[in-house]
């Protein structure tokens, strides 16, 4: 209706660019009346992984909260009223607030349809008749009565607005571009949502219909992207395409009759960094080509490889099969050159490890804890902050006892795990005197990022301190030294990061500190005394730690100033 009230009222001398959005097909998937039963229960067939028991593949798969069986909701998702009867079979807490905001006739036209559905169902369920597979498939054909029903109003009113340029001479020189911001899953490996580079949800629809250009009935296997719709836009309209823009523009594909031109991409790469901020999907990226994926999970440090020739449903990873060794390193080698291509760095990007029991538990504690305010001091960091919990408490204590202090360091997290904290206000209403950050080590010691990577990391953790508590003066700490000689590879990674952070202090409000020659010894080596594994401090090396410090915090007025020798 918007839409086709826009182009009435539009100016009809001047070239017109519309977008239509909708949203019906989003979740809880609330049909129209009119598409009542038009897709009834037990006519839809189940696709062939619905119940896919996620062997063969990653671990992580399994951790999912996005399966039909497992997380659909009594009442949002399955319309089901009153009480929750069944809680080991649906999610409690979550109210349909559609049916909530419905007037009392609507209720009765959706009650009318539903109740006798709904009452079948819960009598089969009393009486024990249903197994737990016959309970699936029944939220299955729920699930899609009620997304293919919301998916023909859609269908119906796009063709609405394409009956409109026919009926006023503008179909002839309009571009129709029919797409979708990312595909979805009806019942594919059990599941609903998106998320997971699997196919059916990195695969999206795109139509388009440009008379006198594309012959209908053209398909291309060239590989495109929803980054190609900007470029390509920009290119039709006569304008030009800034260079920041990562995309292609699609007409050598539009005008060669879908042919793949000769120059196009040969693989795409996809992201996707949420982990557990929703539906429990781990943060995984990766590469695909016109018949091979390859899937990487950070968390696990894990690859995962499908031929999508012989196996186009991805039931089975083949990343350690020797015959398909050389397609995997192949495979890598083009997922970093396009991580390169588009700059990709996973330091500058705030991620959660909620999907960690202990990590999440920590979190919420020190959530609880930060909530209090007031403090003089906040650590931010990683394990080596954390120590000062377990080797370090007698330091801690000799040294900052006297202050109300707070110890965010949390065990192998990177930058943007540190990020993620502060960007989710971890800090609470603290805005500290002062904060002591350390962080680095890790993207290091998991995945050898360049320097330059590390320290946009490290950057990226100061802007957002700096922005929530900009009154609070910073110790920005030099990654520590590693590893048993000052050749070692991690150590030279670590140096050159600590060269690039040290730009970043003002010597007034951020002031950089390097450590190294506290805890070296007079060859470059580090004595196991201070640092066990050559890695994390023993309490000899918290000693060391909070000496090397308690001189600038005390210039600040944190610390008193300590008695003279």
């Amino acid at each position: 209706d918007f839409s086709i009230e826009w182009l009435k009222q539009r100016d009809p001398n001047r070239p017109f660019f519309l977008m239509s959005q909708h949203k019906a097909p989003h979740r809880n998937w609330t049909p129209h009346p009119r598409h009542f039963g038009k897709y009834k229960l037990g006519t839809i067939p189940e696709p062939d992984t619905l119940f896919d028991d996620y062997a063969d593949r990653s671990a992580l798969l399994k951790e999912n909260e996005m399966s039909i069986q497992k997380h659909f909701s009594w009442s949002h998702d399955m319309k089901l009223r009153g009480e929750n009867l069944y809680p080991e079979h649906f999610v409690s807490g979550m109210n349909d607030g559609e049916y909530a905001r419905m007037t009392p006739e609507q209720k009765r036209e959706w009650d009318a349809y539903y109740e006798p559905e709904n009452q079948a169902f819960l009598a089969a369920m009393k009486a024990g008749e249903l197994s737990e597979q016959e309970i699936t498939r029944w939220k299955y054909q729920r699930y899609m009565h009620d997304y293919l029903g919301c998916v023909a109003a859609v269908d119906e009113n796009v063709g609405r607005v394409l009956d409109y340029l026919d009926q006023n001479g503008l179909a002839e020189n309009t571009i129709v571009v029919y797409a979708s911001d990312q595909g979805f899953y009806l019942g594919e490996h059990g599941w609903y949502d998106k998320r997971w580079m699997f196919e059916e949800s990195l695969k999206m629809p795109l139509l388009v219909r440009w008379p006198g250009v594309v012959e209908p009935g053209t398909r291309s296997d060239a590989l495109v992207q929803n980054i190609d719709y900007a470029p390509t836009f920009l290119e039709i309209a006569g304008l030009e395409i800034p260079e920041e823009i990562q995309g292609e523009s699609l007409l050598p594909v539009l005008r060669s009759g879908g042919e793949r031109p000769e120059n196009w991409r040969d693989a795409i790469y996809y992201a996707y960094y949420e982990s557990d901020a929703v539906h429990m999907v781990p943060m995984h990226d990766g590469v695909r080509t016109d018949r091979y994926k390859a899937m990487y999970f950070p968390r696990t440090r894990e690859w995962n490889l499908f031929d999508l020739e012989s196996d186009p449903q991805e039931m089975k990873s083949v990343h350690d099969a020797p015959a398909y060794a050389e397609i995997l390193q192949g495979l890598q080698r083009r997922y970093q050159e396009l991580r390169q291509q588009y700059a990709v760095n996973s330091a500058t990007i705030a991620a959660t490890r909620g999907d960690e029991a202990w990590w999440k538990q920590r979190d919420r504690a020190k959530r609880e804890a930060a909530k209090q305010g007031g403090f003089d001091l906040v650590f931010l960091g990683d394990s080596i902050t954390q120590g000062w919990e377990g080797a370090g408490k007698e330091a801690w204590q000799q040294h900052f006892g006297s202050l109300k202090a707070l110890n965010l360091g949390f065990g192998g997290d990177r930058t943007e795990h540190l990020l993620w904290r502060l960007t989710r206000n971890q800090m609470g209403p603290s805005r500290p005197q002062a904060a002591v950050i350390l962080i680095g080590t890790n993207n290091t010691g998991h995945l050898m990022q360049p320097p330059e990577e590390i320290a946009a990391g490290v950057g990226e953790v100061l802007r957002a301190l700096r922005e929530k508590s900009p009154k609070t003066k910073v110790l920005l700490l030099g990654i520590l030294p590693r590893g048993g000689s000052p050749s070692d590879p991690m150590r030279v990674n670590n140096e050159q990061v600590n060269n690039l952070i040290s730009g970043m202090a003002d010597g007034e409000m951020v002031v950089y500190q390097d450590l190294s020659e506290v805890f070296l010894e007079s060859d470059g080596t580090i004595s196991k005394a201070v640092m066990p594994d050559l890695l994390h401090l023993s309490g000899e090396g918290y000693r060391r730690w909070a000496e090397a410090i308690v001189p600038t915090l005390s210039e600040w007025g944190v610390l008193p100033v300590p008695a003279a020798n």
